[in-house]
């Protein structure tokens, strides 16, 4: 397959990369269908090819180290089929693991004793619009001696907690891929003038921010920029999403559930044929609920069925299971007690004992209540005692990225519920393109974001 010109120009800018003694870092960075897992794959050729020229920066000769990583497990799993090479998560790769921090009652990501500094290689970071900026340290300071290629979407979901994605905010020397390699007719064209409006509305919140910053130093506000602001909010507009009868679908609420009754009763489902994406979790956990009931009268899960970890598992501050894993539930054990919460325990694979909480939302209230009167001791115990475990018929937005399936059902009503509107149309990008044949849309945005 030949490559197309801003492919020429991505593999003549990775290759002065390769070879610069000055140049640590690269993004590659491309919508959906634009060759990103063809150019890498591509890369790795090359960067194999010239392998004996990169002694000159380290490198050790005739053991030139290339290791692809990515920042899910889905997407490690998805590129491992893709560019038929082994892939981890960046995570496992440079050892890090979470561990809460008792002063902040939140997860921190913590070396373990694995965590090193590298020898000189080549790291491939795959999805690498969520690296956080706490990973993007850790990665920085354990590859000081490598050549680090980051590939992802600029437009996507920004790691949670962060306004944006750090990655693609650092200036580091980037590439663009620009052509068009999949006939991705109405519905990629509609995710690409939803890009517009992330650009958009990243900009606005640019302005707005640094505006902010001046009014909190006491500054005051020069008029430049205040005209700027209104001009960058002058050219927000969030396309209009249209039914065209075919693969974009506008429904209402019954009919919504008329076609998840139908799409998920089909004889022969996989589980990539469609996926219910929305905003929050407790909305998540209502879709699901909802779509387990069509096929079980039981409202919690049983031994047979298999669950999706929505947070990494540690037992005795071991990791059993990282987060995003396919788990197999072989046994449980219903009517038990932990905290006050009732639940069952649940045996994972024949291996270990988790225990999930009947109602997700009262463990929330009480870590909650752990929290505000500054009981980490319990609150830690709590948050590795309660699993997070979730069938898999629908998950938020941020967990969709990386996957793609045949159908995506969106709830504009929830993630339009959303306050921040960069952070919307980051969401609606992201859901958009999972898509690959149809698009089913629900609920109405608010006016704010309507064109």
């Amino acid at each position: 397959m030949s490559l197309s010109p801003d492919q020429e120009l991505c593999t003549t800018e990775f290759l002065k990369f390769l070879m610069s003694k000055t140049q640590p870092e690269l993004v590659i960075t491309a919508p959906p269908g634009r060759g990103k897992t063809f150019i890498t794959k591509h890369l790795m050729k090359k960067t194999r090819d010239i392998g004996h020229l990169l002694t000159t920066i380290g490198f050790e000769k005739g053991q030139l180290a290339i290791h692809v990583t990515a920042t899910t497990n889905k997407a490690a799993e998805v590129a491992c089929v893709m560019l038929d090479a082994p892939v981890q998560t960046i995570h496992s790769f440079l050892g890090l693991v979470p561990k809460l921090n008792y002063r902040t009652g939140k997860e921190d990501l913590t070396k373990s004793k694995r965590f090193k500094i590298l020898k000189p290689m080549l790291v491939v970071i795959d999805e690498a619009g969520t690296v956080s900026t706490e990973l993007l340290a850790f990665i920085r300071e354990a590859c000081i001696h490598c050549k680090i290629c980051y590939v992802g979407d600029d437009a996507q979901t920004s790691p949670v907690g962060e306004a944006f994605c750090p990655v693609f905010e650092q200036g580091i020397p980037t590439v663009y891929l620009t052509t068009n390699h999949r006939n991705a007719g109405a519905i990629g064209d509609l995710a690409d003038e939803m890009r517009k409006a992330v650009y958009t509305t990243a900009e606005v919140m640019r302005c707005d921010l640094a505006i902010k910053e001046l009014v909190l130093d006491g500054i005051a506000v020069p008029d430049d920029m205040r005209v700027e602001l209104r001009a960058a909010q002058s050219l927000v507009v969030f396309p209009d999403i249209v039914d065209n009868g075919y693969d974009i679908i506008r429904v209402d609420g019954n009919q919504f559930q008329s076609m998840v009754d139908y799409d998920y009763q089909l004889a022969g489902r996989d589980v990539n044929d469609g996926k219910i994406v929305a905003w929050r979790n407790d909305v998540v956990n209502e879709f699901n609920a909802y779509v387990r009931s069509l096929y079980t009268t039981d409202p919690y899960l049983v031994a047979g069925e298999e669950a999706i970890t929505n947070k990494a598992i540690t037992v005795g501050g071991v990791m059993m299971a990282s987060a995003d894993s396919v788990l197999s539930i072989t046994i449980a054990r219903t009517d038990s007690v932990e905290m006050g919460i009732d639940g069952n325990w649940l045996e994972i694979g024949g291996n270990f004992d988790v225990f999930q909480a009947h109602d997700l939302k009262q463990v929330k209230a009480l870590l909650n209540g752990y929290y505000k009167v500054g009981d980490f001791e319990n609150y830690h115990i709590a948050k590795e005692l309660f699993a997070d475990l979730r069938p898999s018929h629908a998950c938020t937005v941020h967990k969709s990225q990386g996957s793609t399936y045949k159908t995506v059902y969106i709830d504009l009503g929830d993630i339009g519920s959303c306050y921040e509107a960069n952070a919307v149309a980051r969401m609606l990008n992201t859901a958009i393109s999972r898509a690959s044949e149809r698009l089913v849309l629900f609920g109405e945005l608010p006016l704010k974001y309507r064109s």
